[in-house]
């Protein structure tokens, strides 16, 4: 058989997994200056390239105390160099880096002074950060009138940890919403602050968009905090960010700082004992079972001479007619719903929140239906009253499901539900005494 008639069998790749070490946090004993120009006034309109020189050079000539430091283009893409760039570098290609260096010439940021040997071969440029101090005149040779220099008082701290390991790995996005939560955090010595969305996006001159994946990559990698933030009356309110720092507990989980949690699926109802309402007589078998236990009082006590319990039937699901809903109580291991929650003005809506009362655990309950209110008389669709914009796209996307099966359950099934924001106040059903 010829080697053309073969089966050939391509090779097996295993796959690899790489083990990679949480990030730690920083370090505040390991910093260095950054000038505060460079995160107030220049970061939004530098870009990638141009930013991660100009935290190269900063490093190199340890926040411009250094004048004429040599560096080669490889030396600002790979690193590795001691006393001047020890880390990584910046990771880019030689061509950004010196089309980086030439545009920051020519804003006046960076003052390169290029060189050549005796035989006409290049030497490393010189590089140098233009400084000034307040009651002193700004230096005559900068590179561009436009810029004078930056301020020598007004600086930040930096930790080195961004420069010597962060700096090859971020993305241009990632590092400038980094640089600008440390500025307003870890430079000032404070744990965490409130930065709204767009506050992060007019200072770092990205979309929105780019600003929310860099928010994600950051966090998922654990080198940015954020608590997100729910109000029960505002909906989502703006988020806190921080860093991790070495020695320090996280701020978002201290006491008293309760962080956004997912809601939890509801636990499966105990099955309790069958107790009869009557003695001698036992309670219909398709439904719940009204318990009434009348237990012997101890003597000089003042015990209720009853308990109703309500234990559901688990090969049946809870039907409107089988709740009780005037009484509102919620399925055993859960907190029972006050009945001024489950009324309302619209019969059909009424009824499901007398089922979801048992179904929905009561915060959720609580914060979710119980605010909801049916509005209008008959109609095709029956129109719901909701808070704000948010509590209806959270009725509508996290509680359709529930919300469609307590309707079909309760007779309503062909009856469409329409969510109205509305902030007004809704007359409750005057509760009816039996």
């Amino acid at each position: 058989m010829s080697k053309a008639h073969k089966t050939a069998q391509a090779p097996v790749r295993q796959t690899r997994r790489l083990a990679v070490a949480p990030f730690e946090g920083f370090d505040r004993n390991t910093t260095i200056f950054l000038p505060q120009g460079l995160i107030d006034d220049q970061l939004a309109g530098l870009t990638e390239g141009e930013l991660k020189i100009m935290l190269c050079i900063i490093r190199a000539t340890n926040s411009g105390q250094r004048q004429g430091v040599a560096l080669s283009v490889r030396m600002l893409c790979q690193g590795g160099v001691p006393d001047l760039l020890p880390g990584r570098g910046s990771g880019l290609s030689p061509r950004t880096v010196q089309a980086a260096c030439a545009a920051l010439e020519t804003a006046g940021y960076l003052k390169v002074t290029r060189r050549s040997a005796p035989d006409g071969s290049g030497l490393p440029s010189l590089f140098s950060l233009p400084l000034f101090a307040l009651g002193m005149s700004a230096p005559v040779d900068t590179g561009s009138p436009r810029f004078p220099g930056y301020n020598a008082s007004r600086r930040m701290r930096l930790p080195l940890l961004v420069i010597d390991r962060l700096l090859a790995e971020l993305s241009g996005a990632e590092l400038r919403v980094l640089l600008y939560v440390l500025r307003h955090t870890f430079s000032q010595g404070i744990p965490d602050e409130v930065m709204p969305m767009a506050r992060l996006v007019e200072n770092t001159g990205l979309s929105l968009r780019h600003t929310r994946l860099a928010v994600t990559g950051l966090t998922t990698r654990g080198i940015l905090l954020v608590q997100h933030r729910q109000d029960r009356e505002r909906g989502k309110i703006p988020s806190r960010f921080a860093v991790p720092v070495l020695g320090e507990a996280s701020p978002f989980a201290e006491p008293g700082v309760a962080a956004v949690k997912a809601p939890q699926p509801d636990p499966a109802p105990e099955i309790g004992r069958p107790v009869y309402l009557v003695p001698g007589t036992q309670a219909p078998p398709q439904g719940p079972t009204l318990v009434l236990h009348e237990p012997a009082p101890e003597p000089g006590s003042s015990a209720p001479t009853g308990i109703l319990q309500v234990f559901p039937n688990p090969n049946q699901p809870l039907t409107p007619q089988a709740a009780p809903g005037a009484a509102g109580i919620a399925a055993t291991g859960r907190r029972s719903a006050p009945s001024e929650m489950v009324r309302d003005l619209h019969p059909a809506w009424a009824a499901v929140k007398r089922i979801l009362s048992t179904r929905l655990a009561f915060p959720i309950f609580s914060e979710r239906i119980a605010t909801t209110h049916g509005v209008g008389n008959g109609g095709p669709e029956l129109l719901v009253a909701v808070e704000n914009e948010h509590h209806r796209w959270w009725v509508e996307t996290k509680l359709r499901d529930q919300i469609r099966q307590a309707l079909v359950d309760a007779g309503y099934g062909d009856l469409p539900v329409r969510y109205l924001n509305y902030d007004g106040a809704i007359p409750l059903v005057p509760e009816q005494n039996d």
